[in-house]
Parts: C-alpha cells; structure tokens; sequence
C-alpha cells in the first residue's frame, strides 16, 4: 500500500488493537466462522483474531464499488490463515 492509503488505515487497525473491536458496526463485521472483515476507504482486509487476541490480517481486496466480498477473496484469506496456523505449530 502507498503511505496514502496506510494513512486512512493505520486508525482503523490502531483501535481494534486498542479495544479489540472497531467502533463501526459498518465497517467491522463477521463473514462466517472465524473470519471477519474490516472496511477500510479503498479495501477490504479480511483476518482473523488470534489466540492472544490479536488480529491478524490475511488477504486484502480492492471495494471496487462493491457492496460485498467475492467468494474467492473470503476462500483465499481461509487458506492463508490455515497455512500461517500450521507454521506456527
């Protein structure tokens, strides 16, 4: 990302590393088992909380004027976050 666009994101990440949370219902929400997203103002991370409660970032998406995830994006954060979670053991 170009430090433009870190700028507009770096807030976001900060609170939920503060609170745990976003403030935002809009812009922090569940997909489905384990994984959420995190609107930012052009993408979209998706990620996971951690077992020390961190939240780890693993795939980020273009909004593209979309109003939801594809498919391929939700699949390709599963996969990264399986894989980092056998690295670690």
């Amino acid at each position: 990302m170009r430090p433009p666009e870190q700028a507009k994101v770096l807030p976001v990440f900060r609170r939920i590393a503060e609170t745990g949370r976003h403030p935002s219902i809009l812009r922090f929400k569940k997909i489905e088992d384990g994984l959420w997203e995190v609107k930012g103002d052009r993408f979209r991370f998706i990620g996971a909380y951690g077992a020390r409660g961190e939240f780890i970032v693993a795939h980020r998406a273009r909004n593209k004027q979309r109003r939801f995830l594809w498919q391929p994006d939700i699949v390709t954060a599963a996969r990264v976050l399986r894989e980092d979670a056998e690295g670690r053991r």
